[in-house]
């Protein structure tokens, strides 16, 4: 299918403008019971009267700024039994009271054209092509009570399995009229379970039609026929699209709406590409789609921010508070964490009096996806995995077919309940850890399966990958994760640590052998082909702890398993920046710093004992977000925003630029978070510097 038009971008006095489609006013929660609308929350909805008399007879959905689509039935005069002509109607569009004829915000047209799909038949009782475009004779600006809603721009029909019907038909079988638009969300089903419910809708429905409804108590009535059927994709900068047009419902031996089963709607997906040609035959404007704004998806450099819901229960100095967070800083915060609920299909809370509201709980979910209010760009990840959770129960997810289906449907639902913008998948060990072999295909239909269902959302979609070649080769389709992720985190650090007895740098730039970040990127991009745009380089918040059986120097041995904590965290062979930051408070540092690896070293001795701890510094900070520009990858992602500094104890570092050449830098100005500070200050300043493509 060829995708439908943009028409040519033009600023309106109220700041809208012709490609903003699919903007409601203020989203609420015919149509019988329905739940009232408010004024202005559907602007692209049409009221068409008949000329002669001034009265209402069926709805319609503005696509562009002289188009209106509805039913083709509602255009053929039932007494004549032929089309009605376009001086026989008017079109009032920023209506709500149909019963106040000078209503603000609404305007009346007069359509110059009236054109009916060729393959509408008048005298079956099939609903096969019921639509039709109403052309209208003036353009006209768009305000916030008059836009158009956007039609589907995919070459496939949106997965989604419910929307909404607004509409101003009777809310009583007898009644007349609503004088208000009311709307209910349905639930859209396949033709064969219709056909199940009532034979009768076999004969009138087609390939072109689908089935929705709610209940035995709500759905469409007369005077809705031509109203549409919206579905909506996401939080960040949601739209809604026309998914389905009004076309017909049953009525009993009383002639009463009949809303226990339910109604025939128009596929408009299956007629895009007869709008769009029949736009141009009359010179109409071109029907909208949205315009992909550049940061939904990665086409900037970012900044990955991770918040670790659990630092708010630290004790002592090491509490961190959302309050705490800046996310002015960060382009993307990230959520850490949620997991598998029981069934394994679907996201639960790790923490639900923490993160929910439910029973005086502290809302942390609603108030972290809050930070867009006043961050304007912001985007809020939930991430969904981690060390404690294992492989064992994403492992069973991933390899079962029906339930990783389920798992998209259910994380998009989960998502778009708290305001989340996407999901981060943060499965550590895939095929290890109570995994299986088959971890590596299953994980990458997973990612199919969910980017399927969040290119519909408008949803984002990050992936946690581990670096090492042998774990990479054992446990990541990198072919899958490249096509389906919109991000790829790569876990550039604790490429060695306590663990391997031995002090050797954990997130080194250069070096000898592939225990380094440039070894780790251009095996990604050069030998598995992913993109550098979408490589998201790790920088790590912390450092790692040893004890060292001689001098403490790089190669030395450390003592058997013997490291030592921080006093925040209180994780062996881990000392976050803050912990860090106090020590180096509390005891005599020696510090030096390695221009290849770009890491810190610092040793200090407590109870005649050698402490080493290697980590990232300011400089390091600074070089690392360098070498992502050089390198053309998407960004960075800082592990965790709650282990910096943000009681500001470290001294400011003199040396942050000391790597950059050419005109002389001042360092970074903070007065806490020094390392989040420097990512961010550092991204403007290579934004001013032109970078060579690597070669």
């Amino acid at each position: 299918m060829e995708y439908l038009d943009v028409v040519e971008q033009r600023r309106m006095p109220t700041g809208r403008t012709e490609t903003s489609c699919g903007i409601a006013g203020k989203p609420s929660g015919l149509i019988i019971n329905g739940t009232q609308s408010e004024r202005g929350a559907w602007p692209w909805l049409a009221a068409l009267y008949l000329a002669k008399g001034d009265k209402f007879f069926c709805g319609g959905n503005l696509i562009s700024d002289n188009m209106v689509v509805t039913a083709a039935h509602c255009i053929i005069d039932k007494g004549a039994s032929k089309p009605l002509q376009a001086n026989e109607i008017v079109v009032k569009l920023g209506k709500f009271n149909l019963t106040d004829p000078l209503e603000r915000g609404s305007m009346t047209v007069y359509p110059s054209d009236i054109i009916i799909h060729q393959n509408w038949k008048t005298y079956t009782q099939n609903y096969d092509s019921d639509i039709a475009i109403i052309v209208l004779e003036t353009q006209f600006g768009f305000t916030d009570k008059i836009s158009p809603i956007c039609l589907w721009d995919k070459n496939h029909e949106p997965r989604k399995d419910n929307g909404i019907v607004v509409g101003w038909g009777k809310s009583e079988s007898e009644a007349e009229h609503e004088s208000t638009p009311k709307e209910l969300e349905v639930s859209i089903v396949k033709n064969e379970v219709c056909f199940l419910k009532n034979h009768r809708f076999a004969a009138i429905s087609s390939l072109n039609t689908f089935c929705a409804g709610k209940d035995e108590t709500s759905g469409p009535c007369r005077g809705d026929s031509g109203s549409g059927l919206f579905v909506s994709f996401g939080n960040r900068n949601r739209r809604w699209y026309l998914r389905g047009i009004v076309s017909a419902s049953f009525v009993n031996e009383n002639n009463e709406c009949q809303v226990s089963d339910d109604s025939i709607f128009t596929n408009v997906v299956k007629f895009n590409e007869w709008i769009l040609q029949t736009s141009k035959k009359v010179s109409m404007s071109s029907p909208l789609r949205p315009n992909q704004n550049p940061d939904e998806k990665i086409s900037k450099k970012e900044i990955f921010c991770f918040f670790e819901s659990w630092a708010e229960g630290r004790q002592g100095d090491g509490v961190f508070f959302l309050n705490d967070f800046r996310p002015e800083l960060c382009t993307t915060a990230v959520y850490l964490l949620s997991n598998l609920d029981e069934a394994g299909d679907s996201l639960k809370p790790t923490n639900p009096w923490q993160e929910l509201e439910d029973n005086g709980g502290q809302n942390l979910y609603k108030r972290f996806t809050s930070l867009k209010k006043s961050h304007n760009g912001l985007r809020t990840l939930l991430a969904v995995g981690g060390w404690i959770d294992g492989s064992k129960k994403y492992s069973e997810l991933a390899a079962d077919v029906n339930r990783r289906k389920r798992f998209a449907v259910n994380s998009a639902n989960y998502l778009e309940k708290y305001g989340f913008d996407g999901l981060h998948f943060h499965w550590e060990h895939p095929a290890h850890r109570g995994g299986s072999p088959s971890d590596k295909r299953n994980f990458g239909l997973l990612l199919q399966e969910i980017h399927e269902v969040y290119q519909q959302e408008n949803l984002f979609l990050s992936v946690f990958v581990r670096t090492p070649a042998n774990i990479v080769e054992s446990a990541y389709d990198m072919r899958s994760i490249g096509k389906y992720a919109d991000a790829i985190l790569i876990m550039t650090f604790d490429f060695t640590g306590y663990w391997d007895q031995k002090i050797e740098y954990p997130a080194a730039i250069y070096g000898a052998g592939e225990r380094t970040i440039d070894s780790r990127v251009k095996y990604f991009r050069d030998y598995h082909g992913i993109p550098s745009e979408k490589l998201i380089l790790g920088i790590p918040f912390f450092g790692r702890s040893y004890i060292a059986s001689t001098n403490g120097n790089i190669g030395d041995k450390t003592l058997n398993d013997v490291n030592f904590p921080g006093p925040f965290v209180n994780e062996n062979g881990f000392l976050g920046y803050n912990e860090i930051c106090r020590l180096r408070k509390e005891y005599q540092w020696e510090l030096t710093f390695d221009n290849l690896a770009s890491q810190t070293i610092g040793k200090f001795v407590k109870n005649n004992l050698t402490h080493v701890v290697i980590y990232d510094s300011p400089r390091s900070v600074a070089n690392k977000v360098k070498y992502a520009f050089e390198n053309n990858l998407g960004g960075v992602w800082t592990w965790f925003v709650d282990t910096d500094d943000f009681l500001g104890e470290c001294p400011r570092d003199l040396t942050t630029f000391s790597d950059f050449t050419g005109t002389k830098r001042e360092p970074v100005r903070y007065r806490e978070l020094a390392l989040l500070t420097t990512t961010h200050e550092t991204f403007k300043l290579m934004k001013s510097i032109k970078i060579n493509d690597p070669k």
